[in-house]
């Protein structure tokens, strides 16, 4: 059944979600269909506040960017919205809502507020779509196998290379197809770091301008550490490979580019390579298991992988069928992770959106 508006509940209101509220009012002049979209719950570390008819984006915008916070934001309907301490009380207590937005900070320890958030929304029977990878990395069957018995759905595609369509290639359009290998660069910080250093930058500086534009994790030593490519690395084989058990993120072994120097880099150069963060799912000559690693590998300046510099990421699908395929973004910023975030809302069916 179709409904007349899509409510949706935003589990963190940083970059993201900000983003993805400027998209809908940037959006909603030339296509009528962006007006069914209404944010109803948004939440912060202030706290969370609901209104059943919808937030003005743009207000609640303002009120971010002036204070900080979502707590006690002014709004068109202000006697109408109702405050509570935090993400998974308003999840457990507002009426229905369609679609769940977890794009709360990475936390591997737990999961939390996003995991929690995102089970009491499945079990309600709302779609939950994820930008947050640390549920996915922690419990992607446990979340699978409830959207299923729950008959909703999960989507995902902005928790890998922010607006590559990684996973919706993966899953839809290479269907059928045994992945030989896996292999990629899926983090634009340290792709940024090693090119700069390359340049002669020191590391600190590269970091600085990559967490200037957003694209840094709010914790950088997921990114330098080689952490958050391990967890994209993750969250892609147990959507994607043919594995009995879905792989745990101790299972990746990992190494940063903490110890690539420059002098690393230009010895590299004078022998035609250059040194990349390189995410490997890789199958056994007999096909019968896959090793997953993330560490700084020496690839050739002019291959699909070397060319890829500065806040580039690319995959390569090795497959049986559909031989070898090649896809790589450049991103300055996280928009197209919330573009991402939208495109998998209007991918779902229930909305039939058109």
């Amino acid at each position: 059944m179709e409904s007349t508006h899509i409510k949706v509940v935003l589990v963190g209101f940083g970059s993201v979600s900000q983003h993805f509220c400027k998209i809908i009012l940037l959006k909603q002049r030339p296509k009528k269909l962006f007006e069914r979209i209404r944010v109803v719950g948004v939440c912060d570390s202030s706290g969370a506040i609901y209104d059943e008819n919808g937030f003005s984006l743009q207000q609640l915008l303002n009120h971010k960017e002036k204070t900080g916070l979502v707590e006690f934001a002014s709004t068109q309907n202000q006697e109408q919205i109702r405050s509570f301490k935090d993400a998974e009380e308003m999840v457990k207590s507002i009426p229905s809502y369609d679609v769940l937005v977890d794009a709360s900070p990475v936390n591997l320890n737990d999961g939390n507020p996003g995991l929690q958030c995102a089970r009491i929304s499945i079990a309600r029977g709302a779609n939950v779509v994820f930008a947050n990878k640390a549920p996915l990395v922690l419990d992607y069957k446990g979340l699978h196998d409830l959207a299923i018995e729950q008959k909703v759905e999960i989507a995902f595609s902005a928790t890998v290379c922010g607006g590559l369509p990684v996973i919706n290639v993966g899953q839809r359009d290479l269907v059928g197809a045994d992945f030989v290998s896996i292999k990629g660069i899926f983090n634009s910080t340290t792709n940024y770091i090693l090119s700069q250093m390359e340049l002669g930058n020191s590391r600190e500086h590269a970091l600085a301008e990559a967490q200037k534009t957003g694209i840094a994790e709010a914790d950088p030593h997921l990114d330098v550490a080689g952490i958050d490519t391990a967890n994209k690395l993750v969250i892609i084989a147990n959507s994607l490979l043919k594995i009995d058990t879905p792989i745990r993120l101790e299972q990746v072994v990992i190494c940063g580019i903490e110890k690539i120097s420059k002098q690393d880099l230009d010895s590299a150069k004078a022998e035609g390579y250059t040194i990349k963060l390189v995410a490997s799912a890789t199958m056994d000559k007999n096909m019968k298991k896959y090793s997953y690693t993330v560490a700084p590998e020496r690839v050739e300046i002019d291959s699909f992988l070397g060319r890829a510099s500065n806040t580039d990421m690319c995959i390569c699908f090795e497959t049986d069928i559909y031989e070898t395929i090649s896809m790589k973004t450049n991103e300055t910023g996280v928009f197209p992770t919330s573009a991402a975030v939208l495109r998998d809302i209007l991918n779902m069916k229930r909305f039939k959106l058109k």
